[in-house]
């Protein structure tokens, strides 16, 4: 009875030690995975707040016309173009000057200056992340991720694609002005509806992020009539 007795106690020590063994492992796996599983995959939830934070930061912009700009004053589809800002109260006329111009058979030209309002001033903006390098930009709205799907790692898992889409939201008022409507009739259908692009993430250092500035859908002002 004793010798039963105590092969019992040795298997239940020995059952005791396994399963701490086992635990041990286990808990030793989710701190090397995280609570979240394999580390080498971002999660859609995690991709999505890093593609989020980036787009809050940058905006949603496009190249613009250097400013202040200068316009020939009988340059009528130049001047046609800037009105439709200057209506929508993001530009002003500063007024008609002559400048230097080495082509002009006088050796200077007339132009008419526009500059930005103290309206256009919270809209314009020099450029930054992909647009760095651009002297004046145009932010017409932020990007809004609404789903993502992430893609297989590499084979180091430092890298993964993924493809999301998005919306744009906090439009501001000019966007939906008259004036800019009659001059770029395409730029409503541009604002609306859902979207999708797509990114690559990095891991450095155990922590995903963009591998650069997040692209931006510019709708080019540039081009009058778009």
């Amino acid at each position: 009875m004793r010798r039963v007795r105590y092969q019992s106690l040795v298997m239940l020590g020995s059952l005791a030690a396994v399963l701490a063994f086992t635990a041990g492992c286990s808990k030793q796996g989710e701190d090397e995975a995280g609570m979240d599983g394999d580390p080498a995959i971002p999660s859609p939830v995690a991709a999505r707040e890093i593609l989020q934070a980036s787009f809050d930061t940058y905006g949603e912009c496009t190249p613009f016309f250097d400013l202040p700009h200068d316009v020939a004053r009988n340059a009528d589809y130049d001047r046609r173009q800037l009105q439709a800002f200057v209506d929508a109260g993001l530009l002003s006329i500063e007024g008609e000057k002559r400048v230097t111009d080495p082509a002009a058979a006088t050796g200077q030209r007339e132009v008419v200056r526009y500059r930005a309002t103290p309206e256009g001033m919270k809209t314009f903006r020099s450029g930054t992340g992909a647009l760095a390098g651009q002297k004046t930009i145009l932010c017409y709205g932020t990007r809004k991720v609404e789903d993502v799907d992430v893609g297989a790692p590499d084979v180091l898992g430092t890298r993964v694609s993924v493809t999301y889409r998005y919306r744009l939201e906090a439009l501001p008022g000019w966007a939906r002005s008259p004036s800019i409507a009659a001059a770029y009739p395409s730029f409503g259908k541009f604002l609306a509806g859902v979207k999708e692009d797509h990114a690559t993430l990095i891991r450095s250092d155990d922590i995903w992020k963009l591998e650069g500035p997040p692209s931006t859908d510019m709708f080019d002002f540039r081009q009058l009539g778009r």
